[in-house]
């Protein structure tokens, strides 16, 4: 049995739909699958798919990799030393400094 292939959506096309994803994704916190998922909807309303690769070049993410934690913590520890304090955000949200105090002592 063969794969269906996909229908590949032009960038246009996505980029039309960019506020309409980022606001179910990352402002109403939905999930990227499932029922009530981003990808559930957008395909039952627009037909959409292949998310991962868009999100990666929008640079939508819900969360931070070790890594970024890393660098997080020697840009702030440089500020400090410099005697300024600093935020860390993310789309545009400011992280609370409790989460930051946790992920970058892990």
């Amino acid at each position: 049995m063969t794969k269906p292939r996909r229908h590949r959506i032009p960038g246009e096309e996505w980029e039309r739909h960019k506020n309409v994803i980022k606001k179910l994704y990352l402002d109403e916190k939905r999930t990227l699958e499932g029922e009530r998922g981003v990808m559930n909807m957008m395909k039952t309303i627009h037909g959409f798919s292949q998310y991962e690769t868009r999100f990666r070049r929008w640079g939508f993410r819900k969360n931070l990799k070790r890594d970024d934690w890393k660098i997080i913590d020697n840009v702030r520890a440089e500020r400090k030393q410099a005697g300024k304090s600093s935020e860390v955000y993310l789309n545009g949200e400011l992280i609370p400094e409790e989460k930051v105090q946790k992920e970058t002592s892990r």
